[in-house]
């Protein structure tokens, strides 16, 4: 038979002396054949970190509803992938290898036990650091060569030094940049000749100040100065 097609049946009796009864007659219309439901969207990527990564996508259809989702991760250079089954749209990846590229697909399954088409994403586990160097603190003495992290950059103690913040040290200050490449722009000192205006940035006795407004010969550090450090 065919998919959603009309059908008609007829029933005759014969005895046995080969007599036919009136015909009996029936119809009825087979189901309409339900395709493969629609493949996943949106896959990606998010939280990537060293061993771990969340898998997420938009939800497929089908007809008759989606049963689950089949979800394979394979290593790079493997030839076996790692199979896990969920209900929901998203799923977390533990247990990864650091700086490792991995590719994971992702198919429906509605409640016929049909298969959509496949959807694949790669992404790479991010490198552990291994850094032990300590946040800078306001509160504690550094000394010579002591290194500490401040907004994401390292930073080496030229001397003793306690509260001042490493990215306002200055040239001449306690802090340096244990990357200097990873500097911004340099920041010339105070001039009492120059005309400054808002945003622009000095270095003054060792502070970084920036200004506030148009200004020319005010000291950054006087009391009702137009810069703020």
């Amino acid at each position: 038979m065919t998919a959603g097609t009309n059908y008609s049946v007829k029933v005759v009796a014969v005895d046995k002396k080969d007599q036919s009864s009136e015909a009996g007659e029936a119809s009825f219309t087979t189901a309409k054949e339900i395709g493969k439901p629609s493949a996943v969207k949106e896959l990606k990527v998010t939280d990537i970190s060293n061993t771990t990564a969340t898998i997420q996508w938009a939800a497929a259809t089908s007809p008759i509803g989606i049963k689950k989702y089949q979800v394979s991760v394979k290593e790079s250079g493997t030839t076996q992938a790692k199979e896990s089954e969920t209900v929901g749209t998203t799923i977390k990846l533990t247990s990864l290898k650091e700086n490792t590229s991995y590719t994971v697909t992702v198919k429906a399954v509605d409640n016929e036990n049909q298969v959509s088409t496949p959807v694949t994403v790669a992404f790479t586990t991010t490198k552990e650091t291994g850094s032990t160097i300590p946040e800078w603190s306001a509160t504690k003495i550094y000394v010579a060569k002591d290194r500490v992290m401040y907004k994401g950059k390292e930073y080496i103690a030229n001397h003793w030094t306690q509260g001042n913040h490493p990215d306002q040290s200055g040239a001449y200050g306690p802090w340096r940049l244990a990357n200097p490449e990873l500097s911004e722009p340099s920041i010339s000192e105070w001039s009492a000749s120059k005309i400054y205006v808002a945003g622009d940035k000095v270095t003054y006795k060792g502070n970084q100040y920036k200004a506030k407004w148009w200004t020319k010969g005010n000291v950054p550090d006087a009391i009702g100065s137009p810069w703020q450090l």
